[in-house]
């Protein structure tokens, strides 16, 4: 039997007639069931309409003293909770020990429970209770990195049924009332699987440009530099020496683990401070009443401590990095970022750098990183206070740095069609009004201080990013390079990367982060 074209080139799909014959319908088979795939009909030039967001609803009110969001929402019997204690008074020295603080603090034993216990009632009645670090930037922002200011604060997350919210609030409330610090065994064993698991070569590799860029932004703003602090690779050398300590015997692994207790109590105190707490409620009516009367008396147990008047935020306190650094790695190949200062998210100029960011990608550096270097992939992102260019995975280091400087060049002088402007700012909106699932609306207002207002202002100003707008945001990022960082995760004798470059260049500096 004598096939059709497209069945020879494509078997698994099939053309079809219907009754008058005039319209081909093609059909896909998956597994056991036939989908119908619509015609494909002519790609026309279309007009961004100027729709308006949904606002996210919610209420404010308090416990005990402590403000509290409530947001109502379909959530099938599950109520969320989330928890900001504010650090913009932590002493300095402790800040670089929150991550680890983070990482113990709900998994030990508490209030006469062992950690094996508590571990036991956690996975019985919630869905986990986790403490992260957590920052953003200032609102409304600065323009200026020597000025920035972050917002700082350890960040309490759970859920449950509505039927375990009081315990739930119980083991929120054995965990704030008595930690167990003392099991000294326990703490070292969490620190040394924290060094050779989540901070092993192995596993950055997943997500080594993400590690790459933290670094590569450090010195722009404020923000930049706690997340470097607390989520990147500086935060992996940290654990790793401690670690290191820890697994010797006698005095100095003792002296560390006292030292290391103290400063874990000093956060642990910081933080059970009412005064410093606020919440987020997410739940149906019945389950946020609920909540909110166990949630009083959650902040009713805790010790109410006078604050020292202080502002909310942290202003920039910390020695600058190089600018330039190369991360030996046991690895084949490179990860490389550059990250130069933008905007912040308030500012009028911080749309046309979002949509900048997606023609740079799709018009520049996919083809120049991807298609002719070889990388599995390389893009550009913009954020508040930082531009970031990077690539994964790429053979060819000192090349993708010459790209990202020419990516630059590139834009000053591009005429960017209306077309791909659209294309750009679309999927800008594709990012600015994605779904968001029922427990976590109206999180953007309270954990990024984005109220509704902000969001829409931010709207508004994307539908009038045009080309000139484009050629500016590329002009200022051209003038204000020198400013910007760049880092590469890649291997110690890498044949790409010559050794001149990190061992003479000044501005380059070489750090070994051991297995």
């Amino acid at each position: 039997m004598m096939l059709h074209s497209s069945q020879k080139l494509y078997p698994r799909f099939r053309l079809k007639k219907k009754n008058n014959g005039s319209q081909k319908i093609r059909y896909y088979k998956n597994s056991n069931r036939m989908r119908k795939i619509s015609p494909v009909f002519p790609v026309c030039s279309c007009t961004i309409s100027q729709w308006s967001a949904v606002g996210n609803h919610s209420t404010m009110t308090e416990a005990s003293g402590c403000p509290v969001q409530l947001n109502e929402a379909p959530t099938n019997d599950l109520v969320y909770f989330h928890g900001l204690a504010d650090l913009g008074d932590l002493h300095q020295e402790l800040l670089q020990y929150v991550p680890l603080f983070c990482e113990l603090f709900p998994r030990l034993g508490a209030d006469g429970l062992t950690y094996s216990e508590m571990d036991q009632a956690i996975d019985l009645h919630t869905g986990g209770l986790h403490v992260t670090p957590h920052v953003t930037p200032k609102l409304p922002g600065s323009t200026t990195p020597d000025t920035s200011e972050a917002v700082t604060s350890v960040h309490l997350s759970g859920y449950c049924l509505e039927s375990k919210i009081p315990s739930f609030f119980e083991l929120w409330s054995r965990l704030f009332r008595a930690p167990c610090w003392s099991d000294v065994q326990r703490l070292i064993t969490l620190i040394l699987m924290s060094a050779s698991g989540e901070w092993s070569a192995n596993v950055i590799a997943d997500s080594a440009h993400h590690f790459a860029m933290r670094r590569a932004a450090a010195n722009l703003s404020a923000s930049s530099r706690f997340q470097e602090l607390w989520n990147g690779l500086e935060q992996g050398l940290l654990v790793k020496r401690i670690a290191s300590r820890l697994g010797k015997t006698g005095v100095p692994a003792d002296a560390t683990v006292h030292q290391l207790t103290e400063k874990m109590i000093d956060i642990w105190r910081h933080i059970s401070v009412p005064a410093r707490l606020k919440f987020s409620l997410h739940g149906e009516p019945d389950g946020l009443k609920v909540g909110l009367d166990y949630l009083q008396q959650f902040v009713k147990q805790l010790t109410p401590l006078p604050l020292n008047p202080s502002p909310s935020r942290r202003v920039l306190a910390f020695d600058q990095l190089r600018s330039c650094s190369y991360f030996v790695m046991p690895y084949t190949v490179h990860y490389v970022a550059k990250a130069l200062p933008a905007p912040a998210y308030d500012s009028s100029d911080y749309a046309s750098y979002r949509v900048l960011s997606h023609l740079l990608t799709s018009k520049f550096l996919h083809r120049e990183i991807r298609e002719k270097g070889g990388a599995y992939g390389g893009r550009a992102i913009t954020r508040p206070e930082s531009m970031l260019l990077f690539s994964y995975r790429d053979p060819n280091a000192l090349r993708t740095v010459n790209v990202f400087e020419n990516a630059l060049d590139w834009a000053e002088t591009a005429e960017f069609p209306a077309q791909d402007v659209n294309e750009a700012k679309l999927a800008v909106f594709q990012e600015l009004d994605k779904p968001v699932s029922a427990g976590s609306r109206g999180l953007t207002n309270f954990l990024l201080g984005i109220s509704d207002e902000l969001r829409q202002t931010q709207r508004t100003q994307l539908f009038k990013v045009e080309a000139p707008a484009l050629r500016s945001a590329a002009s200022q990022l051209l003038h204000s390079k020198i400013h910007g960082g760049c880092v590469i995760l890649g291997p110690q004798d890498s044949t790409d990367w010559p050794r001149e470059q990190t061992d003479q260049d000044p501005a380059w500096e070489k750090i070994v982060f051991t297995e």
